[in-house]
């Protein structure tokens, strides 16, 4: 399978056209007529690349794209601009609202293929390099996580450091400077919310970008708890830590220098 793409189109007749047309091609397909479905979606799954209609029943403009780009577990995510209405694709492009391509309606089978594809290796392209030249602490008292979180940060180019325990965090974040702590939130002998707080006390680790993950569902508690400690993403409910790659990315591109 080439990737996911995640459709959203009101046009039954073009969705259908997208959908076929992209899967026939190896692509996996979610497909969604409405911006809130498409949130709903996303809250769930991970779809590589989104390709997203420019007028949709319950977003007209581009407050799709914004509450895309308003969480760290999709901002990453590329989006492209589909129109049948030039202007809408005009605005998109002179506004910089952030869509990693354009096309317009009708296109043809070849262009639209072409265009994802591009798309999703200029990602994966910048996937593969934001970690190089930086430190990452993986902690997590389960080995079989803290290897499988450790292979994926070590894939995006970063030198990885584990650490079983908050106690052994901080002992590493004593004696060397970490660009990305991924933490795990629960624990035993103290969990990913104290560490966050004990971390964000120390000089070498006060600005340090840190993540939460757990594979348990989250509540709004975890969430406030996660705020308050200084994390800056918490991510849950997903044995496959779905999301942690475009976080990662998003968070550390907003970083000065």
């Amino acid at each position: 399978m080439k990737g996911t793409v995640l459709v959203v189109e009101d046009n039954p007749v073009m969705l259908r056209f997208l959908q076929l047309t992209l899967e026939s091609d190896g692509y996996r397909v979610l497909a969604v007529s409405d911006a809130r479905s498409a949130l709903e979606l996303l809250r769930k799954d991970a779809p590589d690349v989104v390709l997203q209609d420019l007028i949709l029943p319950d977003s007209f403009g581009f407050s799709l794209m914004a509450e895309l780009q308003a969480s760290p577990h999709t901002a990453a995510v590329p989006a492209i601009a589909i129109s049948g209405v030039k202007p809408r694709l005009q605005d998109a492009w002179s506004g910089g609202v952030g869509f990693a391509a354009y096309l317009q309606k009708p296109v043809s089978p070849e262009v639209l293929l072409q265009t994802v594809e591009f798309v999703l290796r200029r990602a994966q392209v910048d996937e593969a390099v934001i970690g190089l030249s930086r430190s990452c602490l993986v902690v997590d008292h389960d080995e079989t996580q803290r290897e499988r979180l450790r292979d994926r940060l070590v894939a995006m180019g970063f030198s990885v450091v584990t650490a079983p325990s908050a106690s052994g965090a901080l002992a590493e974040l004593s004696t060397r400077d970490i660009s990305l702590i991924v933490s795990a939130v629960f624990m035993p002998g103290g969990n990913g919310f104290s560490l966050c707080s004990a971390a964000r006390a120390l000089e070498r680790s006060a600005s340090t970008t840190i993540v939460l993950v757990a594979t348990v569902a989250g509540t709004d508690k975890d969430r406030e708890r996660a705020e308050e400690a200084g994390a800056d993403a918490l991510i849950m409910g997903t044995e496959t830590y779905w999301g942690l790659e475009r976080a990662v990315r998003y968070l550390l591109s907003q970083q000065p220098g």
